[in-house]
């Protein structure tokens, strides 16, 4: 049984290569005769190898063999599972309650949901219930994740329930409202203020400051133009890092800044069509580069600021960049020498004057007495740099972390697999070393480094400057520093699962919430607080992202904008905080703003976040007054503000919390209007195909609701609405799921009827119709002497229409998109109707006869007397006519 699995999961692909192939259906059933003996025999089965090497399970032969209880081979959580959709043959009962592999279930179909390729459109509404409705383990499955998206609604920081708030309207549609009873009442429960107080006590970021910094930031927005006005930090291009100095350059100064203040600054001039330019402190000069290359990865032309009319081509030039992200300036530990004159570059120090230029090794580590320096994807040994050339001279270990030496890992040769080891691309299976536990289980106080490798690119090690005692992110001995372990394990090209190590020894787990996602830090929030927060990368490059120790979101801050990867807005479910990220290595530089703030932030009430909520609802004035009422202690106006901020963030979070709840109290409901006959999709479509187009439907859309009767719900509830019966929001709220454009038939519902009625249709699509059929003559467009317009327009003038009193039924052409196919009531003589004014491309259609009669009389024939058979004559005649 195993076998045949092993050679037939996979076929070869037209195109080369190989792809999956649904295993046959009398393989299926083989299973179910082959139980008794695969049980008597006592051996679990492998069913997730393939003769190709890739690894996976095909869900219909994992249910089929679970029902049979036959034992399977688990390989682990990494292995995928492949469900077929709408091809699938199996009704996952059995896979769904298995207590290991019911969960991956309900996570692989929920993927269905999800956009496959970068330039799909947003996901689907629903959960896995929609996709297999009835399925009680995979109920059970989406019970627990829709429970703690509202937990972090109701508890989370404001980031994640902004977030988990956006999922949780994508997720609750009918049929998962319908199976899951009471979520309505647990919404109920998940007010904002909760995730307010547990904001304002897990840490914000403005409580760490840089005044120094503060100060040039201040300067440059003076200087700016009305043009900037609006910008993150106005008047500021970028940064760059000789630590601890950070070089912030407009488009023609700079300022390097210092922990202890100011260390200089000058004027520059770089072509106006520069595509890119940076500016490097280097020993009290500033080097200035730029390129005029379009989409450029570097700087190829230089000069020294206090030599402007000497330009020149560096040496080296991949390191001539402003700091963009983990890539370009790694995380800003580029170090200014001993002796303060000169800048390590990667394989040689560069000193003012000199002409080498900065190379593309940005790695580097410092105990105060020594540089090691490595690159990036290099995959060697750290290398101790000469002192005062700064060239590589050969590893050397490193200072030890609490626990074990920080370069154990990278100084041995047979060291364990890091990020940089990739296994096959086409292969997320790829079986790790031996060596290497499926799933490390960690003892919940201590995080266990079993079954982790160092990542040895995310190493951090500097020594602590001087005037500073401490740092935000740990400091021990004079030095500051974080060691980043994974899970050697993991399901795609990259780790899923971290351990973090400050160089004081606390440690956090961390998983992540998108592929290729790296944690960089562990902050400790000032003045006690209950978690440490688990500082990570962000969608953006340059960003931050701060997580509890549980998982929650936090936060998140954009960054430093760069020309290689310029500022664009992504795509988030969560309100960016205010301010700029830093460089992840100048995060140990900052300090408490407010200390007594602070702590009073750690001891924030759930009634002191309730009066922030209530005066948040009164406007901006009432809830900064609120501020200083409920928190006396918070005297610094930036940390106001960002209480203030927050607070905001949650009236906005509440005031979409109460609608989503009575949404779900609505679709808890049953619906006010349905049809007499019900026909999923997966039925009415094929009946319908030729004489409706849906596009590029499976281009967007990876999986049909093919269990739904989605557009004929759809059909009665727009019906309903079209006559007054019903509510838009209850009509918009009807359908199980999307329903497809059934505007298209209108005026053309004959072509419909004469398929139904013949006898070449397959009786299975005359039934579909059949139920079409009847529905339609219900519904207030069958009616004669009816005027109707149909058509698409954006969701934004049909809204327009709605506001003016006019009543329209539409929905979205694509999930996700802005489009909306539609069908308005004509109003009067033509001249005075809002429709066709504000949606030119619509068409008008007027039933001149009486469809409701002729339609119930079709259908009451053919169901007495069968449908209408075609004979060559009339096939041929109609040929003669149309030359078909």
């Amino acid at each position: 049984m195993g076998h045949f699995v092993h050679m037939y999961q996979y076929t070869r692909a037209g195109g080369g290569g190989v792809t999956r192939q649904p295993l046959p259906g009398a393989f299926l059933d083989l299973v179910g005769v082959l139980g008794p003996r695969l049980r008597a025999e006592g051996r679990p089965v492998t069913a997730h190898t393939t003769r190709h090497h890739y690894q996976g399970f095909d869900a219909d032969v994992l249910d089929a063999l679970l029902a049979a209880g036959v034992a399977v081979v688990d390989p682990g959580p990494e292995t995928r599972m492949r469900f077929w959709g709408e091809r699938s043959r199996r009704d996952m009962a059995a896979l769904a309650a298995d207590p290991v592999f019911g969960p991956r279930l309900e996570g692989t179909v929920h993927g269905h949901l999800l956009p496959n390729r970068p330039m799909a459109r947003a996901r689907r509404a629903g959960t896995a219930i929609t996709l297999l409705p009835g399925n009680e383990g995979i109920a059970q499955e989406v019970a627990s994740r829709v429970g703690k998206l509202v937990d972090t609604v109701g508890g989370g920081g404001m980031a994640g329930a902004e977030e988990s708030l956006a999922e949780l309207e994508t997720l609750l549609d009918r049929p998962t409202v319908t199976a899951l009873g009471g979520i309505a009442d647990a919404l109920a429960g998940a007010g904002a203020e909760g995730a307010l107080r547990r904001a304002l006590a897990a840490g914000l970021p403005e409580e760490l400051a840089w005044p120094e910094l503060e100060s040039v930031y201040a300067g440059f927005a003076s200087g700016a133009g009305p043009e900037q006005a609006e910008a993150p930090l106005p008047g500021v291009e970028g940064v760059t890092s000789t630590w601890p100095v950070l070089t912030v350059f407009g488009r023609d100064r700079a300022v390097a800044v210092a922990p202890d203040g100011v260390r200089g600054s000058c004027r520059f001039t770089v072509p106006e069509d520069a595509t890119m330019f940076a500016v490097h402190y280097v020993g009290g000069s500033f080097l200035v580069s730029w390129t005029l290359k379009p989409s450029p990865y570097f700087c190829d032309t230089a000069v020294w600021a206090d030599r402007p009319d000497e330009p020149f081509a560096p040496e080296q030039s991949s390191g001539l960049v402003p700091f963009g992200g983990s890539l370009d300036g790694a995380y800003g530990f580029q170090f200014e020498t001993a002796d303060g004159g000169g800048r390590h570059s990667g394989q040689r120090v560069l000193r003012p004057g000199g002409r080498e230029g900065i190379d593309g090794d940005e790695l580097q580590l410092g105990d105060g007495a020594r540089i090691w320096v490595n690159g990036v994807f290099n995959d060697r040994a750290w290398e101790l740099a000469d002192p005062v050339s700064g060239e590589p001279r050969g590893p050397v270990a490193l200072p030890d972390f609490p626990g074990r030496p920080a370069g154990a890992d990278p100084a041995d040769p047979a060291r364990p697999a890091d990020p940089a080891h990739r296994a096959d691309p086409a292969d997320p299976a790829d079986p790790a070393p031996p060596t290497a536990p499926a799933d490390p289980a960690p003892p919940a106080a201590e995080p266990s480094e079993t079954g982790m490798s160092l990542a040895r690119e995310a190493l951090q090690l500097a020594p602590l400057p001087d005037g500073l005692t401490g740092s935000p992110l740990g400091s021990r001995d004079g030095l500051v520093g974080t060691r980043i372990l994974f899970r050697t394990r993991h399901r795609d090209h990259a780790p899923d699962h971290y351990l973090l190590e400050s160089i004081d020894g606390r440690k956090a787990l961390f998983d992540i919430d998108r592929p290729g996602q790296e944690p960089w830090g562990l902050w400790a929030p000032p003045e006690g607080a209950a978690q440490d927060v688990v500082l990570a990368e962000a969608e953006t490059r340059t960003g931050v992202r701060a997580y509890a120790a549980d998982g929650v979101l936090l936060w998140e801050l954009d960054g430093h904008a760069s020309p290689r990867h310029p500022r664009v807005k992504p795509v988030r479910k969560a309100t960016a905080s205010g301010g700029v990220a830093l460089p992840p290595a100048f995060w140990y530089l900052l300090r408490t703003r407010d200390a007594a703030g602070s702590r009073a932030l750690r001891a924030v009430s759930r009634e002191t976040a309730q009066a922030l909520l209530e005066a948040a609802r009164t406007g901006a004035e009432a809830l900064g007054a609120a501020v200083a009422r409920e928190l006396p202690a918070v005297t610094d106006p930036v940390l106001a503000r960002a209480v203030a901020a927050v607070a905001a963030r949650a009236l906005r979070v509440e005031e979409r919390r109460l609608a989503l709840h009575r949404r779900a109290t609505l679709l808890a409901q049953a619906p006010p209007v349905l049809p007499r006959r019900s026909v999923p999709d997966g039925e009415l479509l094929p009946a319908l195909c030729g004489l409706v187009s849906y596009g590029q439907r499976d281009a967007w859309r990876r999986t049909a609701d093919v269990a739904l009767p989605a557009t004929l719900s759809a059909l009665v509830a727009d019906g309903a609405c079209l006559a007054g019966t019903i509510a838009e929001e209850v009509r918009r709220l009807s359908p199980p799921a999307p329903p497809q454009d059934w505007s298209q038939l209108l005026g053309t519902i004959d072509a419909a009827a004469w398929r139904a009625a013949v006898a070449p249709t397959p009786d299975g699509e005359r039934a579909a119709l059949i139920a079409l059929l009847d529905t339609w003559a219900d519904q207030p467009f069958a009616r004669a002497g009816g005027r109707w317009w149909a058509g698409r327009a954006a969701g934004e003038v049909l809204d327009g229409l709605r506001a003016r009193g006019t009543t329209v039924v539409s929905a979205a052409v694509r999930p996700g998109g802005s489009e909306r196919w539609f069908v308005a009531a004509a109003v009067g003589d033509g001249a005075d109707d809002p429709v066709p004014a504000a949606a030119p491309g619509a068409r008008p259609v007027r039933v001149e006869r009486d469809d409701a009669a002729r339609l119930r009389a079709l259908i009451a024939a053919v169901e007495e007397h069968g449908p209408l058979p075609v004979p060559e004559s009339a096939a041929a005649r109609f040929a003669a006519l149309t030359g078909v």
